[in-house]
């Protein structure tokens, strides 16, 4: 064979030196072979994963979508290492795409033999259409998972179709035999792996076993989301927030995109009844993360319900990243007092433009250069200015019925704890609202204050626990540490006007990938609030234009589930009575 593995089968007469240098190399390779497939399928019982251990070095929404579950369960957690640990090689390395197949067949079978662990977990709270909704759907995830790893053999094997697809099903029926059934089918797939003819092999896709695998571990967290014992954070329900939806899990939206004809509409007018057909642009689907922003993320699905986002256009909306947010919430205000720092600037600008002028290298004006440059850094500012594609922008924003106001949505971050670096803790300003009193000795939601700071990486005080007093006028100034960072492509956030952060309603935006840079996350890490991510349609969305039309949208029934609303009656002062009112219209006094 000269596939690089050595047989003595077939090979009776070669001289007995020869045979023996064979048989020690062939030992040697089935040895490394067996101590690969052990540490596969056994370091699960060994290796204890810890939460946010390497958040720094989360590079996609998949890792994300992973990461946030609050899921222990060791099973789930190795079958997540193993899958992002299979390698790709270049389409013409045969011995490495057989050491990843054999890898990607011993997951599969890790995932037959472990199928029980990975049962539903079933929380009291649980709705009785939950608790049905979780029984049909487990069972469906681990076979969509497994799907998907056939997929991936298929694709690493060349699409050679092997005989031993069904191994982990028939190492699960064979324990009867004292061991000795698993161990013939794990010889058998060696053998059968070991034998096949690549030259015979088509060749294999690399960018599909990619996207193979970034959907194998998508769908391994849909599997996780059912494993989750009962949600992790304590959202404040009472005041304000009692008004605002929450996610208390995930929910898939889809946007079906279209860009309208030139011909047919201009300003968004139609022009004497001429009639032109719009230009399908695709679909975006995006996971809402309640873990991520339980409120923000509740908002954007109760939004998408409502059909809100259909119709409406992508606009280009100019950005000033980096200001110090004020603690009013008067538009006003806010809009005359960066007019000010305008003309300051104006002003400052007009008195050095001439020598910056001359200092300037490649086209880019040097500090206290022209202010009115498109996407300028300010290093004695720390502001930037950049244009952002703005999705689902309409006046002053969603109009409540149940307030007759525009729904106003708090900044909403979830940090890691300062006094441990494992644990995560959820984050509201406090120029919204008080937390609930009820929520004392929750111990996972904090309560942070805005400080006037020239950074905006400074503009939150230490956060306090909800038992704390209100004020934190005397805690000491620190910087939270959010756990979702813009470095990560793809993430959608909430948009908010520059300086009013807890003014934010139906906007949200992702960054492109194009305009992803250190300057500029940095200045948006911990200023707005990222509550999902983009995991299909994101050539679409990389391609949208100003003027481009979310022509519908449609929102997972299974992720409605998780949809919580909490109302009050708008028109009663005092501390009326709390209404929990589900997707299905059931009121709960």
């Amino acid at each position: 064979m000269d596939n690089g593995y050595f047989s003595l089968r077939n090979n009776n007469n070669i001289p007995d030196a020869q045979r023996k240098q064979l048989l020690t190399q062939q030992k040697k390779q089935q040895q490394e072979r067996v101590d690969r497939r052990r540490k596969a399928t056994t370091s699960f019982r060994t290796k204890k994963w810890t939460p946010f251990v390497n958040v720094e070095k989360w590079n996609s929404v998949e890792t994300c979508l992973l990461e946030m579950l609050p899921v222990k369960n060791p099973v789930f957690r190795q079958l997540q290492e193993l899958i992002t640990n299979l390698e790709v090689f270049p389409a013409g390395d045969s011995e490495g795409w057989k050491q990843t197949l054999l890898d990607a067949l011993a997951i599969l079978s890790f995932l037959d033999s472990k199928r029980s662990i990975l049962e539903p977990v079933f929380n009291q709270d649980d709705a009785t259409e939950l608790y049905i909704t979780k029984s049909s759907l487990g069972e469906q995830n681990i076979e969509a998972l497994r799907t998907r790893l056939e997929a991936l053999i298929g694709i690493a094997s060349g699409n050679i179709v092997l005989d031993v697809i069904d191994l982990g099903r028939a190492t699960v029926n064979s324990r009867g035999a004292k061991g000795k059934g698993p161990r013939r089918a794990k010889r058998r797939v060696e053998d059968e792996v070991e034998d096949i003819n690549w030259e015979e092999a088509g060749e294999i896709d690399t960018d599909a076993f990619i996207e193979g695998k970034r959907q194998a571990l998508i769908t391994l967290s849909e599997l996780g989301e059912l494993l989750v014992p009962s949600f992790p954070y304590a959202v404040p329900s009472r005041g304000k927030f009692g008004y605002l939806p929450r996610l208390l899990g995930r929910c898939s939206v889809t946007l079906s995109f279209e860009r309208p004809s030139i011909a047919a509409s201009t300003f968004g007018l139609n022009l004497g009844g001429i009639t032109g057909k719009s230009q399908a642009l695709g679909n975006v689907t995006i996971i809402a993360d309640g873990y991520a922003a339980p409120i923000t993320a509740g908002n954007f699905v109760d939004l998408s319900v409502r059909n809100f986002y259909t119709g409406l256009s992508v606009k280009a909306m100019r950005k000033r990243l980096g200001v110090v947010p004020t603690l009013s919430d008067n538009v006003i205000v806010n809009d005359l007092t960066e007019l000010r720092d305008d003309l300051d600037e104006l002003k400052d600008a007009a008195l050095v433009f001439p020598e910056t002028l001359k200092k300037a290298k490649d086209g880019k004006p040097t500090k206290g250069g022209n202010p009115f440059a498109e996407s300028y850094y300010d290093e004695s500012r720390m502001t930037m200015d950049a244009v952002l594609p703005i999705l689902g922008s309409f006046q002053e924003g969603f109009y409540d019925p149940l307030t007759a106001k525009p729904r106003r949505i708090p900044l909403e971050v979830v940090a890691l704890d300062p006094s441990s670096p494992t644990k995560s803790t959820i984050t509201y300003s406090s120029s919204y609202a008080s937390l609930d009193d009820d929520m004392d000795g929750a111990g996972t939601t904090k309560y942070s204050a805005l400080m006037s700071s020239s950074s905006a990486q400074r503009s939150f005080s230490s956060a306090t626990s909800s038992s704390s007093s209100n004020s934190t006028a005397a805690a000491a100034s620190s910087n939270l540490d959010p756990v979702l960072s813009f470095n990560i492509p793809d993430v959608v956030a909430l948009n908010h006007p520059d300086r009013v952060t807890n003014g934010g309603s139906s906007e949200f935006f992702a960054l492109p990938r194009k305009d992803v840079s250190t300057k500029r996350t940095r200045l948006l890490d911990g200023q707005y609030a990222p509550f999902g991510y983009i995991v299909e349609g994101s050539d679409v969305y990389q391609s949208l234009k100003p003027g481009d039309i979310i022509g519908s949208t449609s929102v997972s029934d299974v992720g409605l589930l998780n949809l919580v609303k909490i109302r009050k009656n708008a028109f009663e002062g005092g501390e009326e009575d709390v209404v929990v009112e589900d997707e299905g219209g059931e009121e709960e006094g």
